[in-house]
Protein backbone atom coordinates (compact mmCIF):
# COMPACT_ATOMS: atom_id res chain seq x y z
CA UNK A 1 0.00 0.00 0.00
CA UNK A 2 1.24 3.41 -0.88
CA UNK A 3 2.12 5.58 1.97
CA UNK A 4 -0.78 8.05 2.41
CA UNK A 5 0.97 10.77 3.88
CA UNK A 6 3.50 11.16 0.93
CA UNK A 7 0.31 10.72 -1.60
CA UNK A 8 -1.61 13.54 0.06
CA UNK A 9 1.23 15.98 0.31
CA UNK A 10 1.41 15.53 -4.02
CA UNK A 11 -2.34 16.51 -4.58
CA UNK A 12 -1.44 19.58 -2.43
CA UNK A 13 1.27 20.22 -5.13
CA UNK A 14 4.32 19.05 -3.19
CA UNK A 15 7.23 17.19 -5.11
CA UNK A 16 7.43 13.47 -4.83
CA UNK A 17 10.10 12.19 -3.21
CA UNK A 18 12.03 10.23 -6.06
CA UNK A 19 14.84 8.09 -4.91
CA UNK A 20 18.18 9.10 -6.55
CA UNK A 21 16.23 11.88 -8.73
CA UNK A 22 18.32 14.90 -10.24
CA UNK A 23 17.35 17.57 -12.69
CA UNK A 24 20.18 16.98 -14.97
CA UNK A 25 19.74 17.24 -18.25
CA UNK A 26 21.93 15.03 -20.19
CA UNK A 27 21.22 11.70 -21.93
CA UNK A 28 20.14 9.08 -19.74
CA UNK A 29 22.21 5.51 -19.87
CA UNK A 30 20.42 2.41 -20.63
CA UNK A 31 16.99 1.14 -18.80
CA UNK A 32 17.56 -1.75 -16.69
CA UNK A 33 14.81 -3.50 -17.38
CA UNK A 34 11.71 -3.84 -19.94
CA UNK A 35 8.53 -5.70 -19.32
CA UNK A 36 8.84 -8.14 -22.19
CA UNK A 37 6.79 -11.38 -23.23
CA UNK A 38 7.95 -14.66 -22.11
CA UNK A 39 10.74 -13.15 -19.74
CA UNK A 40 8.86 -11.07 -17.00
CA UNK A 41 5.58 -12.60 -16.85
CA UNK A 42 4.25 -15.94 -19.40
CA UNK A 43 3.72 -14.48 -23.60
CA UNK A 44 0.06 -15.52 -22.77
CA UNK A 45 -0.43 -13.24 -19.45
CA UNK A 46 -2.64 -10.50 -19.43
CA UNK A 47 0.60 -8.26 -19.20
CA UNK A 48 0.94 -8.77 -22.51
CA UNK A 49 -2.36 -8.84 -24.35
CA UNK A 50 -3.50 -5.66 -26.13
CA UNK A 51 -6.79 -5.03 -25.01
CA UNK A 52 -9.36 -6.14 -27.98
CA UNK A 53 -11.78 -3.28 -29.20
CA UNK A 54 -14.62 -4.98 -28.26
CA UNK A 55 -13.77 -5.60 -24.82
CA UNK A 56 -16.68 -6.84 -22.77
CA UNK A 57 -17.80 -3.56 -20.58
CA UNK A 58 -18.99 -3.89 -17.23
CA UNK A 59 -22.76 -2.87 -16.68
CA UNK A 60 -21.88 -0.44 -13.72
CA UNK A 61 -19.25 0.83 -15.51
CA UNK A 62 -20.01 4.23 -15.97
CA UNK A 63 -20.72 4.25 -12.27
CA UNK A 64 -17.71 3.19 -11.14
CA UNK A 65 -16.20 5.86 -13.78
CA UNK A 66 -17.80 8.32 -11.92
CA UNK A 67 -16.74 6.98 -8.55
CA UNK A 68 -12.89 7.21 -9.90
CA UNK A 69 -13.92 10.74 -10.83
CA UNK A 70 -14.74 11.50 -7.68
CA UNK A 71 -12.21 10.29 -5.36
CA UNK A 72 -9.62 12.43 -7.94
CA UNK A 73 -11.75 15.44 -6.94
CA UNK A 74 -11.86 14.43 -3.50
CA UNK A 75 -9.02 12.78 -2.24
CA UNK A 76 -6.38 14.34 -4.66
CA UNK A 77 -7.05 18.03 -5.28
CA UNK A 78 -7.92 17.11 -8.88
CA UNK A 79 -4.60 15.79 -9.54
CA UNK A 80 -3.72 12.03 -10.52
CA UNK A 81 0.34 11.92 -10.04
CA UNK A 82 2.80 9.49 -11.76
CA UNK A 83 4.51 8.01 -8.91
CA UNK A 84 8.11 7.59 -9.39
CA UNK A 85 8.71 7.42 -5.71
CA UNK A 86 7.40 3.70 -4.92
CA UNK A 87 9.95 0.01 -4.53
CA UNK A 88 12.52 0.87 -6.36
CA UNK A 89 13.55 -2.35 -9.14
CA UNK A 90 17.25 -3.54 -8.84
CA UNK A 91 18.33 -6.04 -11.22
CA UNK A 92 20.93 -8.72 -10.12
CA UNK A 93 23.47 -10.58 -12.13
CA UNK A 94 23.76 -13.98 -11.70
CA UNK A 95 27.08 -14.07 -9.60
CA UNK A 96 25.46 -11.64 -6.82
CA UNK A 97 26.46 -13.37 -3.66
CA UNK A 98 22.97 -13.91 -1.47
CA UNK A 99 21.92 -13.29 2.56
CA UNK A 100 19.41 -14.39 4.29
CA UNK A 101 16.55 -11.98 4.97
CA UNK A 102 15.04 -12.02 8.35
CA UNK A 103 10.78 -12.55 8.21
CA UNK A 104 10.13 -10.31 11.13
CA UNK A 105 5.99 -10.25 11.28
CA UNK A 106 6.26 -12.54 14.48
CA UNK A 107 3.13 -14.31 13.57
CA UNK A 108 1.50 -17.52 11.52
CA UNK A 109 3.16 -15.83 8.40
CA UNK A 110 6.85 -15.84 9.56
CA UNK A 111 7.79 -19.17 8.96
CA UNK A 112 5.97 -19.55 5.16
CA UNK A 113 7.47 -16.35 4.06
CA UNK A 114 11.35 -17.21 5.88
CA UNK A 115 11.20 -20.39 3.74
CA UNK A 116 11.08 -18.02 0.56
CA UNK A 117 14.28 -15.56 2.03
CA UNK A 118 17.13 -17.96 2.95
CA UNK A 119 19.28 -16.69 0.07
CA UNK A 120 18.33 -13.41 -1.38
CA UNK A 121 20.97 -11.52 -4.05
CA UNK A 122 21.00 -8.33 -1.93
CA UNK A 123 23.25 -5.39 -3.87
CA UNK A 124 25.59 -4.17 -1.38
CA UNK A 125 23.14 -5.07 1.86
CA UNK A 126 25.36 -2.51 3.73
CA UNK A 127 24.01 0.40 1.32
CA UNK A 128 20.86 -0.83 -0.08
CA UNK A 129 18.40 1.70 -0.30
CA UNK A 130 14.57 1.20 -0.18
CA UNK A 131 11.78 2.72 -1.10
CA UNK A 132 10.85 6.20 1.31
CA UNK A 133 7.74 6.78 3.86
CA UNK A 134 6.10 3.71 5.72
CA UNK A 135 6.25 1.06 2.88
CA UNK A 136 9.98 0.64 2.89
CA UNK A 137 9.30 -1.73 -0.51
CA UNK A 138 11.53 -3.20 -2.86
CA UNK A 139 12.08 -5.31 -5.88
CA UNK A 140 14.60 -7.87 -6.47
CA UNK A 141 15.37 -9.40 -9.61
CA UNK A 142 17.56 -11.77 -11.14
CA UNK A 143 17.18 -12.78 -14.87
CA UNK A 144 19.65 -15.48 -15.09
CA UNK A 145 17.90 -17.34 -12.28
CA UNK A 146 14.03 -16.18 -13.45
CA UNK A 147 13.58 -15.53 -10.10
CA UNK A 148 12.15 -12.02 -8.25
CA UNK A 149 12.17 -11.08 -4.77
CA UNK A 150 9.12 -8.35 -3.40
CA UNK A 151 9.76 -6.81 0.25
CA UNK A 152 7.36 -4.73 2.56
CA UNK A 153 8.68 -3.27 5.31
CA UNK A 154 12.50 -3.60 4.55
CA UNK A 155 14.84 -2.55 7.16
CA UNK A 156 17.99 -3.24 8.47
CA UNK A 157 18.03 -5.72 11.38
CA UNK A 158 21.27 -3.68 13.70
CA UNK A 159 22.70 -7.48 13.03
CA UNK A 160 24.99 -8.65 11.00
CA UNK A 161 25.24 -11.55 8.92
CA UNK A 162 27.63 -13.40 6.62
CA UNK A 163 26.65 -14.03 2.84
CA UNK A 164 26.86 -16.62 0.44
CA UNK A 165 30.78 -15.25 -0.50
CA UNK A 166 31.97 -14.81 3.03
CA UNK A 167 31.85 -11.29 3.53
CA UNK A 168 30.24 -9.72 6.83
CA UNK A 169 27.29 -7.43 5.96
CA UNK A 170 24.25 -5.82 7.41
CA UNK A 171 21.56 -8.49 7.88
CA UNK A 172 17.97 -7.11 6.36
CA UNK A 173 14.16 -8.25 7.83
CA UNK A 174 10.65 -7.41 5.97
CA UNK A 175 7.82 -7.64 7.28
CA UNK A 176 5.98 -9.30 4.28
CA UNK A 177 6.79 -9.89 0.53
CA UNK A 178 7.57 -13.23 -1.53
CA UNK A 179 9.91 -14.80 -3.63
CA UNK A 180 8.42 -15.24 -7.55
CA UNK A 181 10.42 -18.48 -9.27
CA UNK A 182 10.04 -19.03 -13.12
CA UNK A 183 8.77 -15.44 -13.67
CA UNK A 184 8.96 -16.04 -17.48
CA UNK A 185 6.11 -18.63 -16.80
CA UNK A 186 4.07 -16.55 -14.05
CA UNK A 187 0.74 -15.40 -15.42
CA UNK A 188 0.93 -12.17 -13.96
CA UNK A 189 0.13 -12.57 -10.37
CA UNK A 190 1.44 -14.06 -6.78
CA UNK A 191 0.37 -17.47 -5.66
CA UNK A 192 -1.54 -17.85 -2.26
CA UNK A 193 0.90 -17.86 1.12
CA UNK A 194 0.64 -21.55 1.40
CA UNK A 195 -0.82 -24.87 0.22
CA UNK A 196 -3.60 -25.22 0.23
CA UNK A 197 -4.43 -21.66 -0.04
CA UNK A 198 -6.73 -21.89 3.42
CA UNK A 199 -4.25 -19.26 4.95
CA UNK A 200 -6.37 -16.31 3.66
CA UNK A 201 -3.46 -14.22 2.16
CA UNK A 202 -1.06 -14.06 -0.77
CA UNK A 203 2.67 -13.48 -1.42
CA UNK A 204 3.75 -10.00 -2.57
CA UNK A 205 3.97 -5.85 -1.39
CA UNK A 206 0.47 -5.43 -3.00
CA UNK A 207 -3.30 -5.27 -1.15
CA UNK A 208 -4.45 -7.17 -4.79
CA UNK A 209 -1.56 -9.52 -5.02
CA UNK A 210 -0.22 -8.22 -8.38
CA UNK A 211 3.51 -7.85 -8.74
CA UNK A 212 4.92 -4.37 -8.68
CA UNK A 213 6.57 -4.88 -11.61
CA UNK A 214 3.94 -5.82 -13.98
CA UNK A 215 2.17 -2.31 -14.16
CA UNK A 216 5.48 -0.14 -14.15
CA UNK A 217 5.77 2.04 -16.52
CA UNK A 218 9.56 1.86 -17.31
CA UNK A 219 12.47 3.85 -18.10
CA UNK A 220 12.52 1.54 -21.29
CA UNK A 221 8.96 2.28 -21.85
CA UNK A 222 9.04 6.06 -22.14
CA UNK A 223 12.56 7.04 -23.13
CA UNK A 224 14.17 4.50 -25.05
CA UNK A 225 10.85 2.46 -26.84
CA UNK A 226 8.36 5.56 -26.82
CA UNK A 227 6.06 2.80 -26.00
CA UNK A 228 3.87 1.32 -22.62
CA UNK A 229 3.15 -2.30 -23.85
CA UNK A 230 1.20 -3.24 -20.96
CA UNK A 231 -1.37 -2.47 -18.26
CA UNK A 232 -0.68 0.27 -16.15
CA UNK A 233 -1.02 -0.31 -12.18
CA UNK A 234 -3.17 1.95 -10.33
CA UNK A 235 -3.61 3.32 -6.60
CA UNK A 236 -7.27 4.64 -5.26
CA UNK A 237 -8.31 5.93 -2.47
CA UNK A 238 -10.51 3.24 -1.96
CA UNK A 239 -11.62 -0.19 -3.25
CA UNK A 240 -14.64 -2.68 -2.38
CA UNK A 241 -14.59 -4.39 0.68
CA UNK A 242 -15.22 -8.69 0.93
CA UNK A 243 -14.19 -8.86 -3.14
CA UNK A 244 -11.89 -8.67 -5.81
CA UNK A 245 -11.60 -8.87 -9.70
CA UNK A 246 -9.11 -10.91 -11.99
CA UNK A 247 -6.62 -10.59 -11.88
CA UNK A 248 -5.99 -9.52 -8.92
CA UNK A 249 -6.30 -12.31 -6.15
CA UNK A 250 -6.94 -10.70 -2.85
CA UNK A 251 -7.92 -7.34 -1.23
CA UNK A 252 -7.84 -5.21 1.55
CA UNK A 253 -9.84 -2.76 0.19
CA UNK A 254 -13.24 -1.75 3.31
CA UNK A 255 -15.26 0.36 1.03
CA UNK A 256 -19.13 -0.80 0.96
CA UNK A 257 -21.22 1.38 -1.20
CA UNK A 258 -22.69 0.15 -4.44
CA UNK A 259 -20.54 2.37 -6.79
CA UNK A 260 -17.64 1.18 -4.97
CA UNK A 261 -14.76 -0.95 -7.19
CA UNK A 262 -12.90 -3.71 -6.20
CA UNK A 263 -9.22 -4.26 -6.89
CA UNK A 264 -8.67 -5.17 -9.81
CA UNK A 265 -11.13 -3.20 -11.71
CA UNK A 266 -9.89 -2.93 -15.39
CA UNK A 267 -10.00 0.45 -16.76
CA UNK A 268 -9.51 1.84 -20.52
CA UNK A 269 -10.32 4.46 -22.89
CA UNK A 270 -12.68 4.42 -25.80
CA UNK A 271 -10.54 2.21 -28.45
CA UNK A 272 -12.23 4.55 -31.15
CA UNK A 273 -9.93 7.65 -29.76
CA UNK A 274 -7.04 8.29 -32.22
CA UNK A 275 -3.12 8.45 -31.43
CA UNK A 276 -3.68 11.79 -33.04
CA UNK A 277 -6.92 12.43 -30.51
CA UNK A 278 -4.99 11.52 -27.33
CA UNK A 279 -2.07 13.69 -28.03
CA UNK A 280 -3.96 16.54 -28.59
CA UNK A 281 -5.40 15.92 -24.71
CA UNK A 282 -1.87 14.85 -23.10
CA UNK A 283 0.13 17.91 -21.64
CA UNK A 284 3.80 16.14 -21.99
CA UNK A 285 5.17 13.55 -24.15
CA UNK A 286 4.81 10.97 -21.11
CA UNK A 287 1.35 11.61 -21.00
CA UNK A 288 0.77 10.84 -24.64
CA UNK A 289 2.37 7.58 -23.68
CA UNK A 290 0.53 6.70 -21.00
CA UNK A 291 -2.74 7.52 -22.24
CA UNK A 292 -1.95 5.75 -25.68
CA UNK A 293 -1.49 2.63 -23.30
CA UNK A 294 -4.79 3.18 -21.46
CA UNK A 295 -6.53 2.58 -24.46
CA UNK A 296 -4.72 0.01 -25.68
CA UNK A 297 -3.66 -1.88 -22.70
CA UNK A 298 -6.33 -0.04 -19.50
CA UNK A 299 -5.23 0.39 -16.15
CA UNK A 300 -5.55 -1.91 -13.47
CA UNK A 301 -6.37 -1.38 -9.58
CA UNK A 302 -3.65 -2.79 -7.51
CA UNK A 303 -3.98 -0.28 -3.98
CA UNK A 304 -5.27 1.70 -2.17
CA UNK A 305 -3.69 4.79 -0.50
CA UNK A 306 -3.99 8.38 -0.38
CA UNK A 307 -5.29 9.84 -3.30
CA UNK A 308 -5.14 8.43 -7.13
CA UNK A 309 -2.24 7.35 -9.04
CA UNK A 310 -0.49 5.71 -11.43
CA UNK A 311 2.99 3.66 -10.90
CA UNK A 312 6.16 4.28 -12.33
CA UNK A 313 9.51 2.69 -12.03
CA UNK A 314 11.85 4.55 -9.59
CA UNK A 315 15.18 5.84 -10.63
CA UNK A 316 16.91 4.68 -7.35
CA UNK A 317 18.55 2.06 -9.12
CA UNK A 318 22.06 2.68 -9.70
CA UNK A 319 21.89 1.92 -12.89
CA UNK A 320 21.11 5.47 -13.75
CA UNK A 321 23.36 6.94 -11.92
CA UNK A 322 21.81 10.13 -10.16
CA UNK A 323 20.64 11.26 -13.34
CA UNK A 324 16.36 11.49 -13.55
CA UNK A 325 15.96 9.39 -16.48
CA UNK A 326 12.55 10.88 -17.52
CA UNK A 327 13.28 14.44 -17.92
CA UNK A 328 13.42 13.88 -21.60
CA UNK A 329 9.78 13.26 -21.62
CA UNK A 330 8.53 14.52 -18.69
CA UNK A 331 9.57 18.16 -18.29
CA UNK A 332 6.99 18.61 -14.91
CA UNK A 333 9.16 15.35 -13.42
CA UNK A 334 10.58 17.28 -10.85
CA UNK A 335 7.13 16.87 -9.11
CA UNK A 336 6.49 14.00 -11.03
CA UNK A 337 2.55 14.90 -11.03
CA UNK A 338 0.07 16.28 -13.51
CA UNK A 339 -3.58 16.81 -13.70
CA UNK A 340 -6.52 14.85 -14.96
CA UNK A 341 -9.35 16.66 -13.40
CA UNK A 342 -9.18 19.21 -16.53
CA UNK A 343 -7.78 17.41 -19.22
CA UNK A 344 -8.50 14.11 -18.87
CA UNK A 345 -10.98 12.28 -20.71
CA UNK A 346 -13.46 11.15 -18.23
CA UNK A 347 -16.26 10.62 -20.49
CA UNK A 348 -14.41 8.27 -22.64
CA UNK A 349 -13.33 6.05 -19.67
CA UNK A 350 -15.03 2.49 -19.69
CA UNK A 351 -14.63 0.11 -17.26
CA UNK A 352 -13.98 -3.68 -18.28
CA UNK A 353 -16.47 -6.40 -16.74
CA UNK A 354 -15.59 -7.46 -13.33
CA UNK A 355 -14.80 -10.84 -12.34
CA UNK A 356 -15.78 -10.94 -9.12
CA UNK A 357 -14.10 -13.17 -6.34
CA UNK A 358 -14.54 -14.92 -4.14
Amino acid sequence: MIDRRRLLALAAGAPILALGRTTAAHAPPAGTFSIAPGQEFAANSYVHQKLPADAPIDPNSASYVMELDRQVRTYSGGVVCVLAGEAPVYIVGPNQPTCKVVATSGDERAPILQARMMAVPIPDPNNFVVQEGDDHAATIYQPSTKTLWEFWIMQKTGAQTTDSAGNVVDEWGCRWGGRMDNIDQNPGWWGPAADPPSVGFTFGTSGSGLPLIAGYITVNDVVHKGRIEHPIHMVVYGTLAGHWSLPAQSTDGGDTSWSSFPDGAWFRLDPTLTDDDLASIASSELWRQILIAVRDYGMIVRDKGGGVGVYAENPANPAYGGVDPYLPVAPDSNAFCTTWGVSFPFDKLLTLKLNLQP
